[in-house]
C-alpha cells in the first residue's frame, strides 16, 4: 500500500523541484548538462552521461572539449561509469591512460575494457614490459574472469612487442613452462592467438598427440584472424555441412572485411571454398557462399545471386536479394520485403540492407519502429537507420517522435537523427536542452524496470523521472557533435 503524502509535504516537494529545475536551466551548456548528470547520485543517470563517449570523441571536431569530462569519469568511484570512460581516455590522453593502467587492471569490472583500450594505442615497449607481471598474475588466477583478462592482456603485449623482444620471450617461456601444466586450455589459447613464432613447435607437439587439440588450436588461430588457421579448418571440413563449417566460413568473411585476404593464392583458396559452399546442402553455408562471392568481387557473383533467388530456403533467397539491385530482377524487392515481415529473418535483412547502404528500404525499416515493442529491437532499427543516412522528411519526423516519446531509446534515436538530418537537427536538440526540466533529487528506486516484476505504473513513473534526464543528455552530446559536424 502506498504511503499517503500530506499537502504540506507535496507543496514543499513541488516548490523544491521547481527551484531545482530553474537552477538547472539557467546558463546551462551541453558540457554542464553532462557534468551534472555525471555527478548525479542515481547510477542510471550518471552512467547515461558517459554512454557512447568513445564514439563522441571520434565524432566531434575538437575532442579536447570533452577531455575534462572524460578525466572526471575515468576517476569516478563507480566501476560502471569508469568502465565507459577508459577507451575515450586512451584516445584523448594516452599517457594518462597508460599511467592509470595498473589501477584499471586492479578492478575486475574494468580489466577487459582496459585491455581493449590498450590495443587501440601505441604504447612504449617499456610500459608493455612493465605490465607483464600483472598479465601473469591475472592469467594464473583461479577466478575465470580475471584469468581471461590476464590472457587477453598477455596476447596484446606479445603481439605489440613482437618476437624480437627479450621480455616477450621470457613471458612466452613462462606460459609454456608454468601456465601450461596448470591451465592447459588457457595457455593454448594464449599461444595460438599471440602469433608469437616461439610457440610454433610447442603447438605442433600438442596437436600431434591429440587431433582434437589440433583442431582447437586451428580454431583459436582462425578466430584471432590468422588465415592459415581458417584454411586448415575449412580444408578439413570440405564438402561437409554443419555449424562448425559455417562458423569457419563466417570467420573467412570477417577476414575479408578486415582486409586480411590479399594474395593471389589466398583469393584462389577462398574461391574454391566459395564454389564448395554454393553447392552445399546446408542453407547457411550456401548463404555464406554468396557472401564470399560478393567479397571476392567476382564478375559471376551476380549470376550466382540470380540463380539463388530460386533457392527453396528463404534465408538463401534473402542473401541473394541483398546482393542485387531491385532493377536486376523483379524477385528482389518482394524477397526483401517479405524478409522484413518475417520474425526470424527481419534482423538479418535489416543488417544486410544497412551494411550495403540500400537507402531505398529505409522507409520500410523506419515503419518497423511503430510496430516493434522491444526496446533492444528498436535500438537495432535505429542503428540501421543511422547507417543508411537517408534524407527523408517522413523518416526524420518519425525519429524525432521516437526520441521524445520512447524512454530508453534517446541515445540511439539522437544518433540516427544526426546521421539522417545533419546540421539541420541542431535547432531541435537546442530546444530540447532549453525546454526539458529534469528533477535534481535522487530517485529512491534506482534500479531499472524488470519485465514481469514491475507494473505499468512503475514504468510510467520511471519514464517521467528518467526521460527528461536522458533526453537532455542525448541532446547535449548531439549538440557537441553538430556544432563541429563531421559528415
Amino acid at each position: 500500500m502506498r504511503k499517503r503524502v500530506s499537502s504540506l509535504q507535496f507543496l514543499f516537494a513541488a516548490t523544491w523541484t521547481g527551484l531545482s529545475c530553474f537552477a538547472f536551466a539557467s546558463g546551462q551548456t551541453p558540457l554542464t548538462v553532462l557534468e551534472r548528470a555525471l555527478s548525479h547520485p542515481n547510477p542510471a543517470i550518471s552512467t547515461a552521461s558517459v554512454e557512447g563517449l568513445d564514439r563522441l570523441v571520434e565524432q566531434i571536431a575538437d575532442p579536447a572539449l570533452v577531455r575534462d569530462l572524460v578525466l572526471q569519469a575515468a576517476r569516478d568511484r563507480r566501476a560502471a561509469v569508469r568502465d565507459r570512460a577508459i577507451i575515450p581516455l586512451a584516445v584523448l590522453d594516452t599517457q594518462t591512460f597508460l599511467n592509470s593502467m595498473t589501477e584499471f587492471l586492479s578492478n575486475e569490472r574494468n580489466q577487459l575494457t582496459a585491455v581493449l583500450a590498450l590495443r587501440r594505442v601505441s604504447a612504449p615497449a617499456a610500459k608493455l614490459e612493465e605490465l607483464i607481471p600483472t598479465a601473469e598474475r591475472l592469467a594464473a588466477s583461479e577466478d575465470q574472469r580475471q584469468a581471461n583478462a590476464g590472457a587477453s592482456l598477455s596476447i596484446t603485449i606479445m603481439r605489440a612487442l613482437g618476437s624480437d623482444s627479450e621480455a616477450a620471450l621470457h613471458h612466452a617461456q613462462w606460459v609454456m613452462e608454468s601456465l601450461l601444466p596448470r591451465r592447459k586450455d588457457l595457455a593454448i589459447i594464449m599461444m595460438a592467438e599471440s602469433g608469437n613464432p616461439v610457440f610454433k613447435e610447442k603447438l605442433s607437439e600438442l596437436g600431434a598427440h591429440d587431433p582434437r587439440t589440433a583442431a582447437e588450436i586451428a580454431s583459436y588461430r582462425c578466430g584471432a584472424g590468422f588465415l592459415e588457421g581458417c584454411k586448415q579448418l575449412i580444408t578439413e571440413s570440405l564438402g561437409s555441412a554443419g555449424s562448425d563449417r559455417s562458423r569457419y566460413l563466417g570467420q573467412l568473411v570477417s577476414l575479408f572485411e578486415r582486409g586480411d585476404v590479399t594474395t593471389f593464392s589466398d583469393r584462389n583458396f577462398v574461391w574454391g571454398s566459395t564454389q564448395d559452399a554454393l553447392a552445399s546442402p546446408d542453407p547457411r553455408i550456401r548463404a555464406l557462399g554468396l557472401l564470399l562471392a560478393e567479397k571476392l568481387k567476382r564478375i559471376d557473383a551476380t549470376a550466382y545471386a540470380r540463380q539463388m533467388l530460386g533457392d527453396p530456403e528463404m534465408s538463401v533467397r534473402l542473401q541473394a536479394a541483398l546482393l542485387l539491385p531491385d532493377t536486376v530482377d523483379r524477385r528482389v524487392r518482394p524477397t526483401i520485403e517479405n524478409a522484413l515481415l518475417d520474425d526470424e529473418l527481419r534482423w538479418a535483412a535489416i543488417e544486410g540492407l544497412a551494411k550495403r547502404k540500400r537507402i531505398e528500404y529505409a522507409p520500410e525499416i523506419a515503419k518497423l519502429l511503430e510496430s516493434e515493442t522491444r526496446t533492444g529491437n528498436k535500438q537495432e532499427i535505429l542503428r540501421a537507420l543511422g547507417q543508411l543516412r537517408i534524407n527523408d522528411d517522413q523518416v526524420s519526423r518519425l525519429l524525432t517522435k521516437v526520441f521524445l516519446n520512447n524512454h530508453g531509446l534517446e541515445y540511439e534515436a539522437a544518433q540516427a537523427i544526426i546521421a539522417t538530418m545533419g546540421q539541420s537537427a541542431l535547432p531541435f536538440f537546442q530546444e530540447v536542452l532549453r525546454n526539458e526540466r529534469p528533477a535534481m533529487a535522487a530517485k529512491r528506486r534506482q534500479r531499472a524496470f524488470v519485465a514481469g516484476q514491475d507494473d505499468d505504473e512503475y514504468v510510467l513513473e520511471a519514464a517521467k523521472f528518467y526521460g527528461p534526464w536522458f533526453r537532455q543528455i542525448a541532446a547535449a552530446k548531439a549538440i557537441l557533435v553538430l556544432q563541429g559536424y563531421k559528415k
